[in-house]
């Protein structure tokens, strides 16, 4: 009996990412005679521009991934013994853009 399998995978990312204008994280206590009285949130506030112009303009940083694989497994069986062999490709390919 024989068996041959086979099959890709091709992946292309793409990473936005803001800033909070916080200095102290995304929330930040506020304190009144020791005891905490409020609560500050911070939201991504990015004010810069990575050169294109949409809905993620003001976004300070890009960051790419991408992945590609092939494989080949190829199986034979007679009575009890079987043989297995195969090869397998991967290749991942992270980079931040110039900015």
């Amino acid at each position: 009996m024989r068996c041959v399998r086979h099959g890709a995978e091709f992946f292309k990312e793409t990473q936005w990412e803001g800033y909070e204008q916080f200095l102290g994280g995304n929330r930040d206590l506020v304190y009144t005679n020791g005891v905490s009285s409020q609560v500050a949130f911070g939201f991504p506030t990015a004010t810069g521009k990575v050169g294109s112009k949409g809905a993620r303009a003001n976004l300070l940083s890009i960051a790419k991934l991408d992945v590609f694989g092939l494989f080949v497994n190829d199986t034979w069986s007679i009575g009890k013994a079987t043989v297995n062999l195969g090869v397998r490709y991967d290749r991942y390919g992270g980079s931040t853009p110039e900015q």
